[in-house]
């Protein structure tokens, strides 16, 4: 029997990638980024705050989340704890290599809900 192709589709690993970030505490929430050209062109929707890029060989991926976190947590630790989080979720339910996982805080909240 011959083996075929296993594709895991973007919108999936930005899914793990949301999920597996929101799970950190001391994280608000993903901040929506600005519609761009790709969007406009191909009508693809962007998960919110989680950019997916996968090297040519579809082995190998790169993410980019932006994030608003909660006023006086140590924001260094958060953004370390959602890189971990992501790189381990990805990795292992898909079997992908990640090879980076940046993180931009672009806000922060005064009072965290109770």
């Amino acid at each position: 029997m011959e083996k075929g192709i296993v594709q895991i589709a973007d919108d999936v690993i930005a899914v793990i990638a949301q999920i597996a970030a929101l799970e950190v505490d001391g994280l608000k929430s993903l901040a929506h980024d600005k519609q761009d050209i790709v969007h406009t062109i191909t009508g693809k929707t962007q998960f919110k705050g989680v950019r997916v890029f996968i090297d040519e060989s579809g082995s190998k991926v790169n993410i980019s989340i932006k994030a608003i976190v909660y006023y006086g947590v140590n924001i260094k630790k958060i953004c370390m704890k959602v890189q971990e989080k992501v790189k381990n979720s990805i990795e292992t339910m898909t079997g992908l290599k990640v090879l980076r996982v940046d993180v931009k805080i672009v806000g922060v909240v005064i009072t965290q809900e109770q």
